[in-house]
């Protein structure tokens, strides 16, 4: 697994997180569970953690549990 964290956004969408598989061209078969990409763009998150601060402060929680 690879992580990028990107300080500006890659990606059109809302969504702060994107992760992509590696597939072979011609028929897409997945090269393996395991080899994933994550996109972490922080501009987005600081935006939603703006947006949804009740619903970040209940993920936090609910994970220290």
């Amino acid at each position: 697994m690879r992580i990028r964290i990107l300080e500006e956004s890659l990606f059109k969408d809302k969504r702060f997180l994107h992760i992509y598989h590696m597939r072979e061209d011609e028929n897409h078969e997945l090269l393996s569970d395991d080899e994933e990409i994550h996109f972490l763009e922080l501009r987005k998150m600081k935006k939603f953690r703006e947006d949804s601060p009740d619903l970040v402060a209940g993920v936090y929680k609910e994970s220290s549990l």
